[in-house]
């Protein structure tokens, strides 16, 4: 390793660092440490390249390098709009601002706008602050129907209604807080309507050059068709592809095809260098980096498309200086670059995986071919290319996500040639769409069959049984293992023969300590969501999951809670209210839903919708003043609630408290701790109950009865003198809009804040 090589590295691991408390002197001072015993470690492994001033200077770049991330951290300015927001907190006012970048489309079908503020009207409210003097960056959303003719540049007032973006309050979900902080924005703007400031002209941009090419593209396709040539020549990001059509390609294993990075740069690159081969090699380099930075206008900045481009400006730097490049090192000094100018890219998913995966290609792709020389050498490098990625890839999805994707090789395979034929094509189709639109769009219509075929196999792969298995997110320790391991295999050829044991060891640490960790797992989670509470129940490895929310809590917060805890399978889900058979649907369709109690009267209406939409799924009635046995667990129906016991410990999930409110105490119900022997377990001293409820009103008699160990509100209002006997009684009372998600074990007790990784599963 040289000592370049070495420094980079080092920068690198600093970044890293950076995500835990004193990381900013944990490599310094390793770093220096080594420099002190370099004579003693050197003579025992030798390091030829690898010097001790090598080894100082590494310890102060790691240390600046730390100094630098603090540094670049988006931070709001004094005249920032987000300074502005608490005192308009539900008012509605007009800002003036220009937009930043074309318009899209969000998952919720409405337009998302990025305005770069210029001056704030509060509409008559007095602020301290000049509200004329407001600047930043805003996050708007807007109709549909709002806002199609917008382009970046344009001078326009947006009014609605500001508000402050909220972190994550549920573990796996959506973090908006830190994307808007990520994107240097920290707060957003529910827009009502646009006004455009009159007499403007669009200034000239490669924006107008992507949308020709997206209008040629799409005329003569049918949707979504078009949309997909044009998201493989210039990325996901840059054309709004159908929530449907991303989720089979995400369900496939086959996203990376919509990401603009190394495929469509090697194949741009590959081109121009044919077409010019004739030529000089200054012509060949000229044009080479002029197709690289038309690219990068049009696909736009990202930190994955950014690596792609400075490898390729690599090579024709080799070229022009006449050497050859070291591809690993090309890697290595690219990523170093990138993150030199922006650090915080250093936690950019898409970064990391693209990363991962060139490298995979450049070190694992040789001896894969050379193991699959008894195939043909047509189809070796299909084969081979899919496997490497995956191997280099699939420890830090399953860190991120925990899902496993089985078909993913298989799918990536059978549609190589046909994502070449689309990327390659579409290619062709755009550099014509430049030239003459009427030529982009029948070039692009000569692509319609391989479009076809490509959007036929995506979608049979998404339907298939098992296409995401959920094995549950992997803790930090185990992904470095895998990477070790994977490592290890490229660093030591003469251990490739062994390859077969590595690869079943990999395995068991990826499905033993999951599959241990669920069998042996008592969890109760009450979600933070609104409007309807969600509650999901873990007893050695069977699930219980009380209510769904609408669709939007279902795909965004309880499908990736869930996956992330390793369920494949929900066998029991009861439905407090009226269901949504949307939000069902969205449940059913990524983890089976084995049966749905519902109230009997509610059953009758909503029997049909959710037979066609839950197949396999059995309807059964929950009946009031019956009993229930699910796995080792019990539960009593009541009108004013559920009464539930896991492992000794009672719960009470109530419905409408003050509504069931008896008129006297002859009508009280039975506090948990005297309910069916079915439900009760035989626990010579019964643990007081713990209360889940709206937040609403309880009469006071059955709080004084119940002597509760805790009280859980899911509401968004608190009800005063409830809040008032709980604190009397001394009973803590969490309330989740506030305190965000909770979790009870047996062992801990009610927990109010999730550790990303799992530390019961990192003991094992």
């Amino acid at each position: 390793m040289s000592g370049m090589a070495f420094v980079c590295l080092a920068y690198i691991l600093a970044l890293f660092t950076t995500a835990i408390s004193w990381g900013i002197v944990i490599v310094p001072i390793l770093l220096g440490l080594a420099a002190i015993t370099y004579p003693t470690w050197r003579s025992r492994w030798k390091f030829p390249t690898l010097s001790r001033k090598h080894l100082i200077a590494a310890g102060c770049i790691a240390f600046l390098a730390s100094l630098w991330y603090q540094f670049r951290i988006p931070q709001p300015g004094t005249h920032d709009i987000s300074r502005f927001v608490p005192a308009l907190t539900d008012r509605s006012v007009a800002v003036q601002g220009v937009v930043e970048a074309s318009p899209r489309m969000t998952r919720s079908d409405r337009r998302q706008i990025w305005l770069q503020v210029q001056g704030l009207d509060p509409n008559g409210i007095r602020l301290s602050t000049d509200p004329a003097q407001a600047q930043g960056k805003l996050y708007v959303t807007v109709g549909a129907d709002l806002g199609k003719d917008l382009y970046p540049g344009a001078k326009i007032t947006l009014t609605g209604k500001l508000y402050l973006p909220q972190a994550a309050k549920n573990p796996g979900a959506f973090d908006f807080q830190q994307y808007l902080a990520q994107e240097g924005s920290f707060s957003g703007l529910r827009g009502e309507s646009i006004q455009v400031s009159p007499g403007q002209q669009p200034q000239w941009g490669l924006w107008q050059i992507r949308q020709r090419i997206v209008r040629s593209q799409t005329a003569w396709l049918p949707k979504p068709e078009g949309e997909l040539v044009s998201a493989m020549v210039l990325g996901g990001k840059a054309v709004d592809l159908p929530t449907t059509v991303k989720e089979d390609f995400r369900r496939a294993g086959l996203s990376h095809a919509l990401a603009a990075s190394g495929f469509q740069t090697s194949l741009i690159l590959g081109v121009v260098l044919a077409l010019t081969r004739r030529f000089s090699i200054r012509t060949q380099v000229i044009a080479g980096g002029t197709a690289l930075a038309i690219f990068l206008g049009l696909a736009g900045v990202q930190p994955a498309i950014l690596r792609a481009v400075v490898m390729g400006a690599a090579v024709l730097v080799g070229m022009a200086l006449e050497r050859q490049v070291k591809p690993i090192g090309s890697l290595l000094l690219s990523a170093t670059l990138l993150l030199v100018i922006n650090p915080l890219w250093i936690w950019d998913l898409g970064f990391q995986l693209s990363v991962l995966a060139t490298l995979g290609l450049l070190v694992t792709v040789p001896p894969l071919t050379k193991w699959l020389d008894w195939i043909p050498s047509q189809i070796t490098p299909a084969i081979a290319v899919p496997i490497a990625a995956y191997l280099w890839t699939i420890p830090l999805q399953l860190y991120t996500f925990g899902l496993v994707s089985p078909y993913s090789i298989i799918a990536n395979v059978l549609t190589t040639i046909l994502i070449s034929i689309i990327s390659l094509g579409g290619m062709v189709s755009a550099l014509c769409a430049v030239v003459y639109p009427l030529a982009g769009s029948a070039t692009a219509w000569l692509l319609h069959y391989p479009v076809l075929a490509l959007l036929a196999i995506v979608h049979s792969f998404s339907q298939l049984p098992g296409n995401n298995i959920a094995v549950g997110t992997l803790p930090l320790v185990l992904m470095l293992a895998l990477y070790g391991a994977i490592v290890l295999l490229w660093l030591r050829p003469n251990l490739r023969r062994y390859g077969w044991a590595f690869f079943l060891a990999g395995l068991a640490m990826i499905f033993l300590p999951a599959w241990q960790y669920q069998a042996q797992l008592t969890q109760v989670t009450a979600l933070a969501t609104s409007p309807q509470a969600v509650l999901v129940i873990q007893d050695r490895g069977k699930v219980l999951l009380v209510n769904s929310g609408d669709a939007a809590t279902a795909e965004m917060t309880i499908v990736p809670y869930l996956q992330s805890q390793g369920i494949n399978q929900i066998d029991w889900a009861i439905a407090l209210q009226k269901p949504d058979p949307n939000a069902w649907a969205v449940l059913h369709k990524n983890i089976a839903v084995r049966n749905l109690y519902v109230e009997p009267a509610v059953a009758a209406t909503i029997a049909p919708t959710i037979t066609k939409q839950l197949q396999k799924t059995q309807l059964l009635p929950l009946a009031a003043d019956s009993h229930y046995t699910f796995g080792q667990m019990g539960l009593q129906s009541q009108a004013a609630g559920l009464m539930l016991m896991i492992r000794e410990q009672p719960w009470f999930l109530g419905r409408s408290l003050a509504k069931a409110a008896p008129q006297s105490t002859a009508q009280l119900p039975n506090p948990p701790l005297v309910s069916d022997p079915r439900v009760i377990s035989s626990a010579s001293q019964p643990r007081q109950p713990i209360l889940w409820w709206s937040g609403g009103a309880i009469p006071e008699t059955w709080l004084q009865q119940w002597n509760l160990q805790a009280a859980i509100a899911h509401g968004k209002r608190l009800h005063p003198q409830v809040e008032y006997t709980l604190k009397t009684q001394k009973v803590p009372l969490y309330w989740l809009p506030q305190q965000g998600a909770l979790r009870w074990q047996p062992d801990t007790g009610l927990v109010t804040t999730f550790a990303t990784d799992r530390a019961e599963l990192a003991s094992l």
